[in-house]
């Protein structure tokens, strides 16, 4: 009797769960209608209608990896008073650990998600249905739409190789493949992989270049590459051959912006561009070498979480990070999708002048 009625057991099985997959599409689509996004937001927005609704919204919880999000919530507030926003700064990892924990917990608190780990947001949030994309009609008019989809990118950031121009007037390796070299052993330092997106975006970004670091070895050593047998690529051995060299792996950027400050003859670290900042205000002492290395750029993105219920804050939120006054604190560290906006001295350079992959 009970294998007779197993093929009845899994047809119900199977028709409950895609009842509740469209059921919880339809909750979704209800949700986007009422929040005005998606297939609902008008070709024309209200803003004054859309502060008017955020007034009488709950918090808005923003899951954010930069502190400089609190800054741009302050100047949001003088625009718009009486905005409630609770905005955290945390790492990416933990944003996009958080996210799904509490998504597949049935939690649909976070209002605003803004962060790097571009790859891996795309596979955990957004098959999840975790966040949703939204673009400013006006801003999407200015912008080509690689820069909106799957997600709005609110910036790029660079990340590249430093040196103590202390002690050089200029990056003392005329290619990169030169710090796998015997005078570079132990020369070299990087930030651990569980400091945030740095590390390892920029070995991402090399592995994913992997022809034109065939090509740099190819034009440093005067031959082809020969790949050791655990790695499939060029952009692999660069870092096989790193390690091997006994590459310092630093516990955060910020040792690593130390460590080269502290050097004594080669040197080299790895880290971003906006590191620079605690160079302008004399905390550390380096320059990004943008002639030689290849600059790794990794790009930054801003979402609403799904089913929140303080979406016209998002909005507000979202149109001020993203424009030219809001978005200040970032603009020229790093460099908006935007390129009419004018960069915060002293970082005037522009992607244009890094050599980048």
């Amino acid at each position: 009797m009970k294998s007779r009625f197993k093929p009845l057991a899994v047809l119900v099985l199977l028709f409950t769960l895609v009842f509740q997959h469209s059921f919880a599409q339809d909750d979704y689509d209800e949700w986007l209608r009422w929040a005005e996004l998606g297939p609902y937001q008008p070709e024309v927005e209200d803003w004054e209608a859309i502060h008017a609704a955020a007034l009488d919204e709950p918090a808005l919880l923003v899951y954010a990896n930069t502190s400089n999000i609190f800054r741009a919530v302050d100047t949001l507030l003088e625009d718009y008073p009486g905005l409630n926003i609770e905005a955290l700064d945390i790492s990416g990892q933990t944003i996009i650990d958080r996210i799904v924990l509490e998504w597949d917990a049935g939690l649909r608190d976070v209002g605003v998600a803004f962060m790097a780990l571009p790859w891996i947001q795309h596979e955990l949030l957004l098959p999840r249905g975790a966040v949703t994309r939204y673009v400013p009609r006006e801003l999407e008019a200015q912008l080509e739409e690689r820069f909106t989809q799957p997600l709005l990118m609110h910036r790029f950031s660079a990340s590249g190789w430093m040196y103590n121009d202390a002690n050089f007037d200029e990056a003392p390796w005329s290619n990169i493949w030169e710090l796998t070299t015997e005078p570079w052993r132990n020369r070299v330092a990087v930030s651990d992989i569980a400091d945030g997106a740095t590390t390892p975006t920029h070995l991402t970004g090399i592995v994913q270049h992997s022809d034109e670091m065939e090509s740099l070895y190819e034009e440093y050593f005067g031959e082809p590459i020969e790949l050791h047998a655990t790695t499939s690529n060029a952009g692999e051995e660069f870092i096989r051959r790193l390690l091997q060299n006994d590459m310092r792996v630093l516990s955060s950027s910020r040792e690593v912006a130390e460590a080269i400050t502290n050097s004594e003859g080669p040197f080299a670290g790895m880290t971003v561009y906006s590191r620079l900042r605690e160079v302008v205000e004399g905390t550390y002492r380096f320059a990004i070498d943008t002639e030689n290395s290849p600059v790794v750029v990794s790009y930054h993105y801003v979402s609403v979480g799904s089913f929140s219920q303080s979406p016209n804050t998002a909005k507000l939120l979202i149109r001020h990070l993203t424009s030219e006054e809001g978005g200040s604190p970032w603009w020229g560290e790093n460099f908006p999708v935007n390129t009419s906006y004018a960069l915060t001295p002293p970082f005037t350079l522009t992607l244009a002048d890094f050599n980048y992959g």
